[in-house]
């Protein structure tokens, strides 16, 4: 009987890279959904991960029985960093946002290749290997060097840095003689060849987040993947938050490359402008 012999072994670990995967899903369906229990998920994985894989601003692989350990990977930073931009973008806690960036920030320190470019999978100075191996091909899961061109472009636009972009395009280019004979395989890339093909649009929505939530309502049932939104309390942290503060409830600027419309201050002003 199955119950007498010897029960297989449970591997029970947490790794920080699925857990970005999960936090994306989650902050990006409660946006959409509009499902509060959703995004509280995903802020409590933030927290977790926060507290205990985040240690003296390096991140770490995985966690069990109270510890974490082993450096992080590049996929674990990627995956987490893009995670954390989908949390900004359901709550407006521009702390997500600015963790997503220090995550790249290290990415590019400790994980760049600076003679043949793109990223390697292990950090400069982790564990000693034979090859450092640079991950270009999407398995079931994106693969490294996708998920960083893809975070490069998208916090370019977010924080205005063009040098940023530039890291996104050495990404692709690594991958452009492949592209044409393995799409299959480089999806993440070519996904952020779309984001940099678009024309840049970002939209900011200003103000508490109970007069926030109709013109948020609006623009989650838009299908809008290359537009950076940019949901906030008040102005300031963001270029695209400068001087965007306002007087009572809220108001939504929709911009191209920076270059706003008058603030829309009604839910049916800010449909027009999404219309047009």
């Amino acid at each position: 009987m199955r119950s007498r012999r010897i029960a297989p072994g449970l591997d029970d670990k947490v790794l920080t890279s699925w857990n970005g995967l999960m936090l994306a899903a989650f902050a990006e369906a409660g946006r959409v959904l509009g499902d509060l229990d959703y995004i509280a998920t995903a802020e409590a994985n933030a927290a977790f991960v926060r507290d205990t894989v985040w240690n003296n601003g390096r991140l770490l692989h995985t966690y069990k029985n109270g510890g974490a350990r082993i450096d992080g990977l590049l996929e674990d930073h990627a995956y987490y960093a893009l995670g954390l931009i989908e949390l900004y973008k359901a709550t407006g806690n521009l702390a997500h946002l600015d963790w997503a960036r220090e995550l790249f920030e290290q990415i590019v320190l400790r994980f760049h290749d600076e003679d043949g470019g793109g990223f390697f999978e292990t950090p400069e100075d982790g564990e000693t290997l034979v090859l450092r191996q640079k991950p270009m091909f999407d398995a079931p899961t994106p693969s490294g060097n996708g998920a960083t061109a893809l975070l490069a472009a998208t916090l370019a636009r977010y924080y205005g840095r063009p040098e940023w972009e530039a890291i996104a395009r050495e990404v692709i280019a690594l991958a452009q003689e492949n592209l044409g004979r393995a799409a299959l395989g480089l999806g993440s890339t070519l996904q952020t060849v779309e984001l940099l093909l678009a024309s840049p649009r970002e939209i900011a929505i200003v103000g508490p987040p109970e007069a926030r939530a109709p013109f948020e309502r609006e623009l989650a049932a838009r299908f809008l993947p290359a537009i950076a939104i940019a949901p906030a309390p008040r102005g300031g942290g963001l270029p695209l938050l400068e001087d965007r503060d306002v007087a009572e409830g809220a108001a939504a600027f929709v911009c191209r490359n920076f270059l706003c419309e008058l603030p829309a201050t009604t839910v049916e002003g800010f449909v027009d402008q999404l219309s047009r």
